[in-house]
């Protein structure tokens, strides 16, 4: 809980020396793939991005998503997906012209679980920390590909994420969105027990605007 608090005081503060905060809430409906098997699931999505005006952005996004519960892959080889809370923030240097489609940077997260006791995942702690290339797309789009962490596959991994559409000039219901995320995994274990998994589905931007 103190990380918690110390996160949000930041993301409170970084208004005061950016030069541009945006923020977003989007919705939609998702399909999470995980081995041979898949599910369908309700996402919500709040992001926000500060624009320090030089290359540098700092990032930050929860979503109400779906998570799979690989904290113990060595006990149970076989995980479960559970809902979750997933807190991610990170940083990019963006470069490449005018438009600084070209990024480097690094991104870390952690889950929350928001399942009742019936449900609980084995480890509601998931933590992600990677380093990651992502390439800018129209109207806040992007393609990136990370290397790092991510305990929900049960450690190293390859990430990549997709996300493209269209939105307005802010306000509500401005656009929409396709995604999808692949992650795989690099341990041996982890990969003999068919942990990778492939989320992808559609946002609808139900707000934006400028802090």
């Amino acid at each position: 809980m103190k990380k918690l608090l110390a996160v949000l005081l930041l993301l409170f503060a970084v208004p005061a020396f950016a030069q541009e905060v945006t923020a977003s809430l989007d919705t939609g409906g998702a399909t999470f793939q995980k081995g041979d098997t898949d599910e369908e699931f309700f996402l919500a999505r709040g992001s926000l991005t500060a624009d320090f005006q030089n290359g540098l952005y700092l990032i930050g996004r929860i979503d109400l998503d779906r998570t799979l519960d690989g904290g113990a892959l060595d006990q149970f080889p076989d995980p479960s997906t559970f809902r979750s809370i997933q807190g991610m923030a990170g940083f990019l240097y963006r470069f490449g012209g005018a438009e600084r489609r070209f990024g480097i940077g690094a991104i870390g997260g952690v889950t929350w679980s928001a399942e009742g006791d019936a449900g609980a995942p084995v480890d509601p702690r998931l933590y992600t920390y990677a380093g990651v290339l992502r390439y800018s797309l129209p109207h806040d789009g992007y393609v990136y590909v990370g290397v790092g962490q991510h305990d929900p596959v049960g450690g190293p991994a390859l990430l990549v994420s997709v996300m493209a559409g269209k939105s307005g000039d802010g306000g509500f219901f401005d656009g929409g969105y396709v995604f999808s995320d692949y992650v795989l995994p690099l341990d041996q274990t982890a990969f003999q027990n068919k942990a990778w998994t492939w989320k992808s589905g559609v946002l609808v931007r139900f707000w934006s605007g400028k802090l």
